[in-house]
């Protein structure tokens, strides 16, 4: 077995770098780290993780309004109604909106949206990070 200790970044394909950035600064409020012609590294929050906006045509897209296939963040619960409200006022489609109460899955409201690149992005109401 490889134990692994924590995820250190994940890629999003992206085919536009400059419209991707716009998107996950603009919108989500990610900072941006490093810059190279083809990629970009971002960060959100005090989290460790990195997210990489990575140029490619590698892409899995999610059917019309299917969510399976998506990327989580998180909001502070005092925020998660301005959050939603923000993604309306500025045109993202929500694609679904529930509250899960399943243990089996982190509980919470959430919502999805799309990023310019038709990949899913989940904004969770994350008011109890211990639970999972």
């Amino acid at each position: 077995m490889i134990q692994t200790k924590n995820i250190v970044h994940f890629t999003i394909p992206v085919r536009d770098l400059e419209r991707s950035l716009e998107f996950y600064t603009g919108v989500l409020g990610m900072t941006l780290i490093r810059k190279y012609s083809n990629m970009a590294f971002l960060r959100s929050g005090d989290d460790d993780r990195i997210t990489i906006l990575g140029v490619s045509d590698a892409f899995h897209e999610n059917h019309g309004k299917e969510t399976l296939i998506h990327h989580a963040y998180a909001v502070d619960p005092d925020k998660y109604e301005a959050a939603l409200q923000f993604a309306r006022d500025n045109g993202y489609e929500v694609l679904r909106e529930e509250d899960r109460t399943s243990p089996a899955t982190i509980a919470g409201p959430r919502f999805y949206i799309h990023d310019p690149d038709r990949n899913v992005i989940e904004i969770l109401n994350w008011s109890n990070p211990g639970e999972f």
